[in-house]
């Protein structure tokens, strides 16, 4: 489809063949723009030239819809967006792009993704899909300014590449604003060996009146309590705990059984070494690099899953006496960690935002 768009610094144009040497030059030759992309970098403009022609012949079809991204002011062709495939018998579009590493750190993606989406979202379509390898958090960090909620982490293959990656998978929705990281938490992801009790808690809380559902998170263990995290130091606060996760070798973890404290349900687990080692290294690498002190619940939460957390101690009661004599597995598994973002620290505000293994 030949469709021309516009953001207030940016023109978003159909390809053209004389686009060709600017976009080898710009960041098809370049292999840190091309590191995280399905193809490799190109050696040669005549490559980049075929691309391009092929672009040009699909204009034709008119679900295609793909833009070269042009600086307004200056006319330079700067990078690429486009629906790279519809999922869901077409319901569902995935969007994927690339941008000159001259122009990073600009705001041009996020200014140039939202503005596909809304087209999208104008043509009607409910949700987007867009995608990122669990190592490119700049691109990540472009998918939640752009309202984008993290729901899996998949491992991909690259046929052009000849390799398997793994990569997060977001959604994005009609009128979904962008995740404000105000405030942080971490924790161990045990989601999926708990499955088969999800369902049983949902009907517990809607029974016991609960508004504020547990279930709007994975179910984990946490390693950080929720805490302000305002200004640039985010995104490095965010990287180091990235980095740190992926040091981690899997672990496991005895389960205790279910029990009720005050206003919270949980499944408490045994006391572990490595759970300790690890909580004491994060909470030191957070305070050391970002005066992150350890708050006064840490300790008390980091042996449990909370299944139910409510300011009415009946409320959390009455799960727990659903809860007390269910059968829960012996070991979980801990070999994925959660870091998740939320505008004010309310409950039920938190999205995951990084999914580590």
């Amino acid at each position: 489809m030949q469709l021309t768009l516009h953001t207030d610094r940016l023109i978003l144009r159909p390809f053209e063949l004389e686009d060709a040497q600017a976009m080898f030059d710009g960041w098809a030759s370049d292999p840190e723009v091309t590191k995280y992309l399905t193809w490799p970098a190109h050696t040669s403009v005549e490559i980049t030239k075929r691309i391009v022609l092929h672009w040009v012949a699909d204009y034709d079809k008119p679900e295609r819809l793909n833009f070269a991204i042009v600086l307004k002011e200056s006319g330079e062709l700067i990078g690429g967006i486009d629906v790279v495939g519809y999922l869901d018998d077409r319901k569902i579009p995935v969007i994927g792009y690339n941008l000159s590493r001259a122009h990073w750190g600009q705001g041009y993606m996020t200014e140039a993704c939202r503005r596909v989406l809304d087209h999208l979202f104008e043509q009607g379509y409910e949700q987007v899909r867009i995608d990122a390898e669990v190592d490119n958090t700049a691109s990540q960090r472009v998918i939640e300014k752009c309202g984008g909620v993290w729901f899996a982490v998949e491992e991909d293959e690259r046929p052009l590449k000849g390799d398997r990656v793994w990569v997060n998978r977001y959604l994005v929705r009609p009128g979904q604003g962008p995740i404000e990281r105000q405030h942080i938490w971490m924790g161990i992801d045990v989601d999926e060996p708990l499955q088969e009790i999800k369902p049983r808690l949902s009907a517990a809380e809607r029974a016991a009146g609960i508004t504020h559902s547990n279930l709007t998170l994975p179910l984990h263990i946490s390693l950080k309590i929720s805490f302000p995290a305002a200004g640039a130091r985010e995104d490095a606060l965010v990287e180091m705990a990235e980095e740190y996760f992926r040091s981690l070798k899997p672990f496991e973890i005895e389960v205790a059984g279910v029990e009720y404290h005050e206003t919270i349900a949980w499944i408490r687990m045994k006391e572990n070494d490595a759970l300790n080692r690890i909580h004491n290294e994060l909470n030191d690498r957070l305070y050391r690099g970002f005066g992150i002190p350890l708050h006064a619940y840490d300790k008390d939460f980091l042996f449990h899953t909370t299944l139910c957390l409510d300011e009415d101690p009946a409320k959390a009661r009455a799960v727990y006496e659903v809860f007390k004599d269910v059968a829960l597995p012996a070991i979980l598994p801990a070999r994925r960690f959660l870091i998740g973002a939320s505008p004010d620290g309310s409950l039920g505000s938190y999205r995951v935002i990084r999914r580590v293994e």
